[in-house]
């Protein structure tokens, strides 16, 4: 009850964090293949270099990487990536450019009118078959934007020789390089000044102890269906108000396994994985509000835990139902999924899951940095489906009279 959740936290963040790894800060190997024997041709491939996302490679054995190399090197697995420009590149975005500045100073009568003609200039970029269409449409766009910046350096070089042949007297400032004109800070928004990182820690500590606390239902639906058996209840009903005192004790036990649980999860997240080189959980400084979401959600899972018990008639009925319904509530919930990720529908129905009221609330505490006038909702709910699943399980037991 105590390791596993533990185990299962540090498995899963220590493999989320390498995906993340994979998708920001290792490099994507790239296989280039240039065959534009043009300035365009070798300023496009030393942006490629020059950036942060790719591992570039030319060649293969000591062999110049062709077209047909590419597309095979990167189908079996070798490379994530690979490009082939093909041969007059330079020239022919040159030629486009030229005949499409010629064909605006003619419309002010400034030159004569160019040919419309253009050449269908075309960049061979390979996939790796199992690359997702999300990573395939954010290196594209990195590709395209390196490709642009080079087409406008093109674009403002052609247009001052076009005006300088005009008046070479009044345009003599010599072309310079082109400079940002905005620049982009990435800031991650919070309640306060104190900036907190998300990371796979970040989201995974809360999100698998809302898993971990909830899983209590199988030991305590076991626990009353055994007692049921055993013939406990039956001695327990002659004592006056037991059934109170036995879902009391229960209540009060399993809510404490509940916050050691909890207390467990953050010893890891903030001692443990660091060890293995995974960032170390930031607490933020809202710890009443979130040892206040961790009660709730400790009572929220102990009350779930009794109504399944004392309904379920078997051990097996409880075990099973217990375990594939908190996984379904898990899956809801955004602990799998995010739920952002989830289609419309699922998002909507995400809402009802009491595992996703309390990862909504860890998160507001954990990545916002929010205080009790955020995360009050939540714990309204998870109240409220505490009172509801006790009620349920005390009354049941009332009514088929097995405390």
């Amino acid at each position: 009850m105590f390791l596993m959740p533990m185990m299962l936290v540090f498995i899963v963040t220590a493999i989320q964090d390498n995906t993340f790894k994979i998708v920001t800060d290792s490099k994507i190997s790239l296989i280039l293949a240039n065959n534009d024997q043009g300035g365009i041709g070798k300023t496009i491939e030393k942006s490629l270099m020059e950036s942060k996302f790719f591992s570039i490679s030319k060649s293969i054995e000591g062999r110049p990487a062709t077209a047909e190399l590419v597309k095979q090197v990167v189908a079996s697995g070798d490379y994530k990536l690979g490009i082939v420009l093909p041969e007059g590149l330079s020239a022919g975005i040159r030629r486009q450019v030229s005949n499409r500045i010629s064909s605006v100073l003619a419309d002010f009568g400034l030159a004569e009118k160019a040919s419309t003609t253009s050449d269908v200039l075309e960049i061979l970029i390979y996939f790796d078959p199992v690359t997702r269409k999300t990573f395939k449409n954010s290196i594209r766009n990195s590709i395209e934007k390196i490709i642009s910046k080079v087409e406008s350096r093109v674009l403002f070089e052609i247009l001052y020789t076009e005006l300088y042949k005009m008046n070479p007297e009044v345009i003599q400032k010599k072309f310079e390089k082109i400079h940002k004109l905005v620049i982009y800070k990435e800031i991650v928004a919070s309640h306060s000044e104190r900036e907190i990182i998300p990371n796979s820690v970040q989201h995974n500590v809360p999100a698998w102890t809302m898993f971990a606390m909830f899983f209590i239902v199988i030991s305590l639906a076991g626990n009353i269906v055994n007692e049921k058996k055993q013939g406990s209840v039956v001695r327990l009903r002659t004592i006056p108000g037991a059934s109170t005192v036995v879902l009391g004790g229960k209540l009060i036990i399993y809510t404490t396994v509940c916050l050691i649980q909890f207390g467990l999860m953050l010893m890891v997240g903030l001692l443990f994985l660091p060890m293995i080189g995974l960032p170390t959980l930031v607490l933020g400084n809202n710890y009443l509000p979130m040892l206040t979401v961790a009660l709730f959600s400790a009572l929220a899972a102990t009350g779930y835990g009794v109504a399944v018990g004392t309904i379920a008639s078997s051990q097996e009925q409880a075990t099973t139902f217990g375990a594939v319904s908190v996984i379904i509530l898990a899956a809801l919930g955004g602990i799998w999924v995010p739920v952002f990720a989830m289609p419309s529908t699922m998002q909507f129905i995400s809402k009802f899951s009491p595992l996703n009221w309390g990862l909504t609330a860890f998160y507001d505490i954990f990545l916002r940095n929010s205080g009790f006038s955020t995360i009050f909702p939540q714990i309204i709910k998870m109240f409220l489906f505490f009172i509801i699943t006790m009620s349920v399980g005390y009354l049941y037991n009332k009514h088929k009279n097995t405390l």
